[in-house]
C-alpha cells in the first residue's frame, strides 16, 4: 500500500518570514523552559510553533513547541541545554509533516529500510535544508508477546532517534512520539537525502502489524 502523498517538486513556493528573537526565557530541562506569561507569549508559544536555540556564537538547534501553560513551555526536537541563551521562533509555515505507512507484518527481523523493502515507496527529500524534530508512530496490532519492536527514522543511513540506545521507541496501538530523543549530529536533511524508517529487531513473536506515523521537520 503506497505512502500518503507528501512533498513534490514544482509546488507553489511559500515565502516564509524570518526568525524572530525571543526576548527572555529560562531553562528548566532539556524539554522545558519558562517565559513571562503574557499575551504576547501566549500567542507565540502555541503547539506546533517552530523554535530554534543555541548558546552565544553557537550553532542553532531546532524544535517545535508541544505545549504551553502559564508561561511553562514544552518542546520536541534537539535537547535544550543550560548554556542556551538565544532563542528564536518562526512562522508555522516552516513546519512540514511527512506521513508514512507500512502495511502488514513489518518486524519479523531488524530492517533499516522499511520504506524501500516493505512499503516499496522510498522517500527522497525534495525541499531545502530542514531538521527532523519529532518521530511519531502507531501500530494496528502490537506484537503478541512481551517485547515490542522499536522504531525510529534515519537520514542517509544515520539513526535520528536516540531513545533506547538509538533504536527508537517501542511501538504501541496508541500514538508514540519522541520528545528530545533526537540526535543533533544526524537530524539535518538536505535536498536529495534519503529518509528511512528503521526497526531494530522483531518483537517476541515477530507479528506486530501495520505501522503508520509521521515525521515533523522544521525548515532552516
Amino acid at each position: 500500500m503506497p505512502l500518503i502523498p507528501r512533498l513534490r517538486t514544482g509546488e507553489d513556493v511559500i515565502t516564509i518570514p524570518t526568525w524572530n528573537a525571543v526576548a527572555s526565557f529560562t531553562w528548566t530541562s532539556d524539554a522545558t523552559f519558562t517565559v513571562a506569561d503574557d499575551a504576547a507569549n501566549q500567542g507565540i508559544f502555541t503547539p506546533g510553533r517552530p523554535i530554534r536555540y543555541c548558546a552565544a556564537a553557537g550553532t542553532w538547534r531546532y524544535g517545535i513547541v508541544t505545549g504551553y501553560s502559564s508561561g511553562a513551555v514544552t518542546l520536541a526536537g534537539a535537547p535544550l541545554t543550560t548554556s542556551d541563551d538565544k532563542m528564536e521562533y518562526g512562522d508555522p509555515n516552516r513546519v512540514t509533516v511527512v506521513k508514512f505507512f507500512v502495511d502488514g507484518k513489518f518486524a519479523d527481523e531488524a530492517n533499516a529500510a522499511l520504506l524501500v523493502s516493505n512499503a516499496e515507496d522510498p522517500l527522497y527529500w525534495d525541499m531545502g535544508r530542514a531538521y527532523l524534530v519529532q518521530i511519531s508512530h502507531q501500530v494496528k496490532k502490537s506484537d503478541s508477546g512481551v517485547s515490542q519492536p522499536h522504531v525510529t527514522a534515519s537520514i542517509m543511513g544515520n539513526a535520528v532517534g536516540t531513545d533506547n540506545a538509538n533504536n527508537g521507541l517501542a511501538v504501541a496501538e496508541t500514538v508514540i512520539r519522541t520528545t528530545t530523543g533526537i540526535n543533533v549530529s544526524s537530524y539535518r536533511v538536505d535536498r536529495g537525502d534519503v529518509v528511512e524508517i528503521v526497526t531494530d529487531a522483531a518483537g517476541t513473536n515477530g507479528d506486530a502489524e501495520t505501522l503508520s506515523g509521521s515525521l515533523v521537520f522544521v525548515l532552516e
